[in-house]
């Protein structure tokens, strides 16, 4: 006969955390990225113990939670989590095999408009302030609490993400990045950045925006004698220089930026 099947809350120490993980027959490796994120959360006091319990199966072991468990060892103060006994192993096959949940769809579920641009408009923002702007699709820790928080505080990453649907853009480059760098430009000239943002769909008068007009004019040569897409590091350099040689009236005459020859531009 099967033992009953039973959950609580338990305060699970850095050392406790140690011996569930050494009764971990046959699991996944441990994925180190997704365990520093998880420590972070527990660090900025964004844990919850209801999201996912920790699993036990009828003989002890340790049948899921183990990246979980190393987050409370790395983070080295004890967690609030829910903890499964005496599930049977035949729910094992099952575990970790739904969709996992976005931020765009958190966002989607709060009722925010174009969450998909919304969730990565906001991480390029976060990344900005993080200071890995140029490689914002690798780095960070980017929850879907950390991508609220940034919409949050800053709405006007909604407001771009509209304007840059709009802007119908999508041919030049991603919504996204239209969206995320236009929120980052409004916050050194709002009435720029608009027009940044608005205009680069149809495209910027060159005599009124020369630098708008030839870093537009670039990223859709370079994507039609590359035919594929730019990484997103040059298309985010060469919003920049076309930013900055606006901002300041200088002249823009040749749209170039090579990785490792030249660091990556500040935005003025």
């Amino acid at each position: 006969m099967s033992k009953k099947v039973f959950s609580a809350i338990e305060r699970v120490t850095p050392e406790m955390a140690v011996a569930f993980l050494a009764n971990n027959p046959s699991n996944r490796a441990i994925n180190a990225r997704a365990v520093a994120h998880l420590a972070e959360q527990m660090r900025c006091g964004v844990w919850c113990e209801h999201v996912s319990p920790i699993v036990f199966n009828e003989r002890g072991e340790l049948i899921d939670g183990q990246t979980r468990l190393s987050a409370v060892i790395q983070y080295g103060k004890p967690v609030r989590m829910e903890i499964k006994r005496n599930v049977p192993d035949v729910v094992r096959p099952l575990i970790d095999t739904g969709r996992k949940r976005k931020a765009s769809d958190w966002l989607q579920m709060l009722g925010i408009p174009n969450a998909t641009i919304v969730a990565g408009a906001a991480r390029i923002y976060g990344a900005h302030k993080q200071g890995f702007l140029s490689s914002y699709w690798q780095h960070g820790n980017f929850s879907t609490l950390n991508i609220q928080r940034i919409v949050e505080e800053h709405p006007s990453v909604i407001e771009f993400a509209q304007r840059a649907l709009h802007a119908r853009a999508a041919h030049i480059l991603a919504p996204s990045q239209h969206a995320g760098m236009s929120c980052i430009f409004a916050e050194k000239d709002p009435e720029l950045a608009a027009v940044f943002c608005d205009e680069m769909g149809e495209g910027y008068e060159p005599t009124v925006y020369p630098a708008f007009h030839r870093v537009r004019e670039t990223i859709l040569k370079d994507r039609a004698v590359a035919k594929s897409a730019l990484s997103r590091a040059v298309v985010l350099a060469y919003l920049i220089k076309g930013w900055n040689a606006t901002r300041t009236g200088r002249a823009l005459r040749l749209v170039k930026w090579t990785p490792g020859l030249e660091s990556f531009p500040e935005i003025l």
